[in-house]
């Protein structure tokens, strides 16, 4: 007898093989199979972890899975399986994998290139549908529920991630770029088979601020680079926006990043807002200029072009969100060979804008998706992206297009 558990997560299905794999129960696993055959671009790749007998009727419906499809894919193969694989030699002649995440990442890896993931208790302060102005969200919602955490705010952030790198997992993700403000996604994830980058943030709009979170920043980083597996989670800087990072703090940065060859992620040109006060010098990223004594005047371009002058763009970052961008800033990212996040979700729900995604993709720049943080967005399952991207952007980028900016692999920089 044999049990049969289906599992599919985006482009790939596991069936998970429990008990005997024999003449009793070979029709029933051909069926199974070819079931899943059928659906359009679908792998397979079978959990034998629980398989305690496999005969020759067995190894034969690997046999035509092979004949069928050129590839048999085993995750977590048990003793008796190992045992039977290396007597016929099947060892070398099929794929291996230590865990089904790894299966999945191997066949049609599940990219989610934008979270929050310590941020991520921010779930039941999330705006509805209909949304809410991103610099009240972002006073009202992100900065004072965090202030009224007081001493729990430690806990609070690294309970949060844990949980959400669990989530992660359990979604299929197989491949995150995460930014923390704290490092308490820092352990979390590089424990964990994920696949990416956690950013290490800073911003400062004051010099004393500005000198305080970068140094902060880099005892954090110089802590856990050494600590980075070959094949899982790296570690980069984030620099949170062009205007949250004062003008001073742009060149000491940078030169880090170059002196350590650190990956690099940036939020840019996300709402309507930063776009106002980067081209024209007015609105509520001025007014709070002036409250808190920033010493950051409006450069007058856009965001993209102030990237660009102060050599961010140089180094290739990863640039989040690009809502608010003309024709021109599309040119300088391509230029400067620079990826972009698209977090559909998320801009829906601060009411941030529609992202010119056919732009993008009609110049050929890497485009992937992102969730964003669970307080702008209502899941950290990146596959739930699509959906609504496809809906916003429709008759402008063929969901085809959509869909494979979740499975796109993620290229370091």
């Amino acid at each position: 007898m044999i049990d049969i558990t289906t599992k599919r997560t985006g482009n790939t299905t596991v069936l998970a093989l429990n008990g005997r794999m024999d003449s009793s129960s070979k029709a029933v696993l051909l069926n199974a199979i070819e079931q899943e055959s059928t659906r359009p671009n679908q792998q397979i790749a079978l959990d034998l972890s629980a398989v305690d007998y496999i005969s020759t009727s067995g190894l034969k419906v690997l046999r035509k899975l092979h004949d069928d499809t050129g590839v048999v894919r085993i995750v977590q193969p048990s003793e008796r399986v190992i045992e039977v694989m290396q007597m016929t030699g099947l060892d070398n002649l099929y794929e291996f994998f230590d865990s089904q995440l790894k299966a999945i990442h191997a066949i049609s890896p599940i990219v989610n290139a934008h979270t929050h993931l310590e941020l991520s208790w921010l779930d039941q302060y999330r705006p509805d549908v209909g949304g809410q102005d991103f610099f009240p969200w972002l006073r009202d919602v992100a900065q004072k529920r965090s202030a009224e955490l007081g001493k729990r705010k430690a806990n609070v952030y690294k309970e949060a991630a844990i949980k959400s790198v669990q989530k992660l997992i359990a979604q299929g993700t197989t491949t995150v770029c995460d930014i923390t403000s704290t490092g308490a996604s820092l352990a979390p994830l590089i424990h964990s088979e994920l696949k990416g980058i956690v950013y290490v943030e800073v911003l400062g709009i004051t010099k004393a601020q500005a000198t305080e979170r970068l140094s902060f920043a880099r005892k954090l980083i110089e802590e856990w680079r050494p600590k980075e597996r070959k094949d899982g989670i790296k570690v980069g800087i984030s620099l949170h926006t062009p205007y949250s990072v004062m003008p001073e703090l742009w060149d000491d940065a940078l030169d880090y990043v170059r002196d350590e060859n650190l990956p690099l992620c940036i939020h840019a040109a996300e709402s309507p807002a930063e776009y106002e006060y980067f081209t024209k010098g007015t609105g509520v990223i001025e007014a709070l200029n002036k409250k808190l004594g920033a010493g950051f005047e409006s450069p007058k371009v856009t965001p993209i072009q102030y990237l660009e002058d102060v050599g961010a763009l140089d180094l290739r970052p990863l640039l989040v969100h690009c809502v608010h961008v003309d024709d021109a800033d599309i040119t300088r990212i391509l230029a400067n060979e620079c990826s972009v996040v698209h977090c559909p979700r998320s801009n829906l729900r601060l009411r941030c804008g529609r992202m010119p995604l056919e732009k993008f993709v009609a110049a050929g720049i890497p485009v992937y998706l992102g969730t964003d943080s669970l307080g702008s967005s209502p899941s950290l399952n990146v596959l739930d992206e699509i959906e609504v991207a496809v809906a916003l952007h429709h008759g402008k980028v063929a969901p085809s297009q959509i869909k494979q900016m979740a499975h796109r692999p993620l290229v370091v920089v």
